[in-house]
């Protein structure tokens, strides 16, 4: 069918088909201010192999409006939709439902001159394919589009891409139940507009869920990407952001929630022109692995990871955050890995420019703990604190100006090892019982260690190169080994050395 309405006329196509192999075609044209395209198709009683096809084109202020509602098995819907005009529109609404399998549905939208579009999908069953493509142009035009696939759905697979130019915004939600699930966000907004993707794939009982969304916000624009995940097993999550331009941002809550083991998030966000960057990770799982990674350019830039993994009586969990500010910027890093054994946690900073801070946190809890903390820049902070566990181990490495560093560990085989290297650096470790091993390397400037082991087979090395230099003890705080097979080493070369000492033995 073919329709073409002018001078602020309109289109209106009403087709009801209840059978199999059923094939409907429309195609509408509508110009003229208030003139519109409206259809509203329904293949029913399970019409397998059915296929609707429907093509709009509204100019001049004119809207699109395409229902479409399918019941049965392979059955297939496209709808193509053109919009042109300040108060134009996109409407697409395609409902595939009843248990029905091997099903698509395509939904391509452009909306132009300040127009917006709106595309909608629903379906039900296994093997479905959902696809929203929309582009949007124009100040204050809009992308939004809604994918649902829900029930029984196995190896269900929705894909959403939106452009929005001219402060526009873009829009996406993805809520998928089953197994064998795929979502994936491809968004593109430009000149002060807003990408917002959200991913819901919730279902205890899946197997084998993946979200992928990619995100580029362009010239003071910003992106925010929320993932929640429950599954019973192998969740993967990618998503990657940039960001330029003033006030530009980047923006990522993930939450993933396994029943069992082996979920991955893996987070790249990059912020130009004193943009920011900030990401959250929370994961409940055994063996779940988590990678942000984060790039800050300007002087008004910042990044910010927080990771949270929380395996209650479960093991075998990864964390690691890399961070880099230049010109101006700032990081921030936290990993908290608690209730669970064979952890390993791992931050990487870097800020040049002076002042800029660096500030890092590593806590783990229960056994088999494995952390580093490893800085470059101005004003650095970092902290580890290791409990209730054995085999502990934990690294800090600092370099340039203020740093500060403090490693604390309680329970069984734990190993600490501080490195700094350059201006005004203070480090601290503690180490409770018992296979403790301890060392701490400082070179440069106004330099103070300090130390406290109590319990089994201690040992401390400290070496300390330049300047005011400082080991102290007793009533000065510190060095103090308690009782066990202690064994110390301090080496001190160069200007204001002070050293005293408090041992304990066995």
């Amino acid at each position: 069918m073919t329709q073409t309405a002018t001078s602020s006329g309109y289109n209106d196509t009403y087709i009801y088909q209840h059978s199999d192999d059923s094939d409907a075609t429309v195609t509408q044209t509508a110009s003229g201010t208030d003139s519109y395209n409206e259809v509203d198709l329904y293949q029913y009683g399970y019409a397998d192999y059915a296929s609707a096809t429907v093509t709009q084109d509204a100019q001049a202020d004119g809207y699109n409006d395409s229902y479409i509602e399918q019941y049965g098995d392979d059955i297939e819907v496209t709808v193509d939709q053109t919009a042109t005009g300040a108060s134009s529109s996109n409407l697409a609404y395609v409902y595939q439902q009843n248990g029905t399998d091997n099903n698509s549905a395509t939904i391509t939208q452009d909306a132009m001159a300040s127009a917006d579009n709106s595309a909608t999908i629903t379906q039900s069953g296994d093997d479905q394919t959902a696809s929203v493509d929309q582009m949007a142009d124009g100040s204050g035009s809009s992308n939004t589009a809604t994918i649902t696939q829900q029930s029984t759905a196995n190896m269900s697979d929705a894909t959403i891409t939106q452009d929005a130019q001219n402060a526009g915004t873009n829009t996406a939600t993805i809520l998928q139940k089953g197994n064998d699930e795929t979502a994936s966000v491809d968004q593109t907004a430009a000149f002060s507009a807003t990408n917002t993707a959200t991913v819901t794939q919730e279902d205890l009982n899946t197997l084998g869920a993946n979200v992928e969304i990619t995100q580029d916000a362009i010239d003071n624009s910003s992106n925010t990407a929320t993932t929640l995940q429950r599954t019973d097993a192998l969740g993967d999550i990618i998503i990657d952001q940039t960001a330029s331009g003033t006030g530009s941002s980047n923006l990522v809550d993930v939450f993933q929630n396994s029943s069992t083991f082996s979920s991955s998030a893996n987070i790249t966000q990059d912020a130009m022109s004193s943009g920011t960057n900030s990401a959250n990770v929370s994961q409940n799982g055994w063996f779940d692995q988590v990678t942000i990674s984060q790039s800050a350019d300007g002087s008004a830039s910042a990044n910010t990871a927080t990771i949270s993994q929380n395996m209650t009586g479960g093991s075998n969990t990864t964390a690691s955050i890399t961070q880099a500010a230049t010109n101006g910027g700032n990081n921030q890093a936290t990993i908290a890995q608690v209730l669970g054994s064979n952890t390993s946690a791992t931050i990487d900073q870097t800020a040049n420019a002076a002042g800029d801070p660096n500030i890092a946190s590593i806590s783990q809890s229960n056994s088999d703990h494995v952390a580093s903390i490893t800085q470059t820049g101005t004003g650095n902070e970092a902290s580890i604190t290791q409990l209730d566990g054995p085999a502990n181990d934990a690294s800090i490495s600092q370099s340039g100006i203020g740093n500060t560093a403090q490693v604390g560990q309680a329970g069984l085989n734990n190993t600490a090892s501080v490195s700094q290297t350059g201006n005004d650096n203070f480090s601290y470790i503690s180490q409770l019982s018992q296979d403790n091993m301890a060392s701490l390397t400082q070179n440069g400037n106004s330099n103070y260690a300090a130390l406290e082991q109590i319990g089994s087979g201690n040992e401390a090395i400290f070496s300390q190169v330049g300047d005011g230099n400082s080991i102290v003890g007793a009533a000065g705080g510190a060095v103090q080994q308690g009782g066990g097979n202690n064994y110390l080493e301090i080496n001190q070369n160069g200007n204001n050395n002070t050293f005293t000492l408090t041992q304990t033995g066995i």
